[in-house]
């Protein structure tokens, strides 16, 4: 298993994370944003899951498709999740 933080997720990744926030009037840097994945071995592909923590409310995303998590994750700030 690999853990990543968001400042070594690729860069179209960590922009559509902070844009995502920006948009949503939330500042990014209360965020912990990690991701880990599976490693890969015999059985089935790769599977990452991205992590987003605020406060005591931690979420997780599926992060198999890049930055495409942070369409859930803005569903959830819309719906307030965090705060």
């Amino acid at each position: 298993m690999l853990e990543t933080m968001l400042n070594q997720f690729p860069p179209l990744e960590q922009e559509a994370f902070r844009e995502t926030c920006l948009r949503n009037g939330v500042a990014p840097d209360g965020f912990t944003v990690t991701a880990v994945e599976d490693a890969a071995g015999a059985g089935p592909p790769r599977r990452r899951t991205v992590s987003v923590g605020f406060g005591r409310e931690i979420r997780q995303y599926n992060g198999n498709l890049g930055a495409q998590w942070t369409v859930d994750f803005e569903d959830d700030l819309r719906s307030r999740v965090f705060g």
